[in-house]
């Protein structure tokens, strides 16, 4: 599941995605995330529109207020699961979140908090395919035992996403009956009426896609100018770094002498590259977790012969 997930240290509960994106206490302390089903998912649930036939308007208003967002500064980057640790630090107080991911972020840290907003919050599958051409036979033997429910509740005993295998929660109950128990993995029939699946033909249409990037990316370039709370962090790093390319500018003369030429000036370009990212490394992050994951795309389904839904 998809929703809200904040530090009860550093914030009273965060119950709506309205409050996310707007409660001024939370400025600049926010993350949203990457994938664009998740996050215009809940921004549309929030606008009162229906994520699951999407409708141009609708998509127009929740990209709307997601920018407001971010030009507001609202938001402080925009990620894939990295989020974890500065949920965890404090650096962020609340966040768009995975419910798996948060489920584990809690064995460190039980002041980490995930609710599904008042709203409503989506709900996602990951699935197993068999490619045209691949081996059914052999692919089928391996799906038919990962649903077998006493090898699924071992799986789920370790992964602590929504399990869809029927029977697992009364193995995982003989074997971890806190993880059986937990509701972020198996969700009460009340959770499970609060979640919407995104539109699959708008997760897949290049306009809509083009305009969340067109949000999500301007992010990171707004941030080189904006601020960055976590200053130690990029402080730190920044020294290291810049350190290394002292120290490899230092004795790259010697090792000339001692090594081949073309090796040492690889190092030594390295040494350079390596601490001149690393100097800018927030926005370069940034860019990259921005841009990256809808740049990768999963293979059509009509290359598909054969799917299963997690």
């Amino acid at each position: 599941m998809t929703g809200i997930a904040y530090n009860k240290k550093e914030t009273d509960p965060v119950t709506s995605i309205e409050q996310l994106l707007t409660d001024p206490k939370l400025k600049g302390k926010v993350t949203c995330l990457t994938e664009m089903p998740d996050t215009m998912g809940l921004v549309m649930l929030s606008n009162g529109a229906d994520p699951t036939t999407v409708d141009p308007a609708a998509f127009d208003d929740a990209i709307a207020t997601l920018q407001d967002a971010v030009d507001s500064s609202q938001i402080r980057r925009f990620t894939g699961n990295d989020y974890g640790d500065d949920l965890s630090s404090g650096n962020v107080a609340a966040a768009m979140a995975w419910s798996g991911d948060v489920v584990q972020l809690q064995l460190d840290n039980p002041d980490l908090e995930f609710v599904l907003p008042d709203a409503g919050g989506m709900i996602w599958t990951d699935n197993m395919l068999i490619p045209t051409g691949g081996d059914v036979f052999t692919a089928s033997t391996y799906m038919n035992f990962v649903y077998d429910p006493k090898v699924a509740a071992e799986i789920e005993d370790w992964v602590n996403y929504i399990c869809p295998v029927s029977g697992a929660r009364e193995e995982l109950l003989k074997i971890d009956p806190g993880v059986a128990k937990n509701p972020l993995i198996f969700p009460t029939d009340e959770m499970l009426a609060n979640v919407k699946s995104f539109d699959a033909e708008a997760a897949d249409n290049a306009e809509y896609k083009e305009q969340f990037q067109a949000v999500i990316g301007g992010l990171s370039i707004a941030l080189a100018t904006i601020h960055f709370p976590d200053v130690t962090r990029d402080l730190v790093l920044t020294a290291v770094f810049g350190g290394a390319l002292l120290v490899g500018s230092a004795i790259s003369p010697l090792f000339r002498r001692v090594f081949a030429v073309r090796r040492i000036l690889l190092l030594e370009l390295w040494t350079w590259t390596g601490s001149a990212l690393f100097v800018i490394w927030p926005n370069v992050y940034v860019l990259a977790a921005s841009t990256i994951p809808q740049a990768l795309t999963i293979p059509s389904t009509d290359s598909v012969v054969h799917g299963y839904r997690l």
